[in-house]
Parts: C-alpha cells; sequence; structure tokens
C-alpha cells in the first residue's frame, strides 16, 4: 500500500483522502481506499490514509508518480 496521509481522528483522515482525492484523482482515483488506525507509543493514535497496489513494487511506481504531481507518500507493508 501506498500511504498519503496521517491524521489524529478518523473524520481528519476521512477529509484529508477527500481533499488529496480531488487534487490527485488522476493518480489514486479508482483505487481501494482504507484507514488504518496505528497506537504510537510516545504520540498517541493516528489513522493513516492508505491507497491500495497491487504489489510493493506498483506501491514504489504509484508513491513515484504521486510525488511528481506534488504529493506526498511512503511506500508501507
Amino acid at each position: 500500500v501506498m500511504q498519503i496521509a496521517s491524521a489524529p481522528s478518523p473524520d481528519q483522515a476521512q477529509s484529508t483522502y477527500a481533499s488529496l482525492n480531488r487534487k490527485f484523482g488522476r493518480i489514486i482515483g479508482g483505487r481501494n481506499m482504507n484507514i488504518q488506525k496505528a497506537d504510537i507509543p510516545g504520540k498517541g493514535t493516528f489513522y493513516r490514509v492508505r491507497i491500495a497496489a497491487g504489489s510493493k513494487k506498483e506501491a514504489a511506481a504509484l508513491c513515484a508518480k504521486y510525488k511528481s504531481a506534488g504529493g506526498q507518500c511512503l511506500v508501507a507493508r
């Protein structure tokens, strides 16, 4: 998967995804999105916005394309 955002609440994660999908829809539109809860020691709970990719290689290529369009992302396990 490719992670495109992290937010302190599920609502903020959903709102962030909606905003990024409007901006980068030609890259991430039509792909499955999920929000994953993550408890980070010393920092609290965050909700990660992730876009599905078929493989790690595909996620890396998608992330590179997303970055070249001005977005920020990382490839997650």
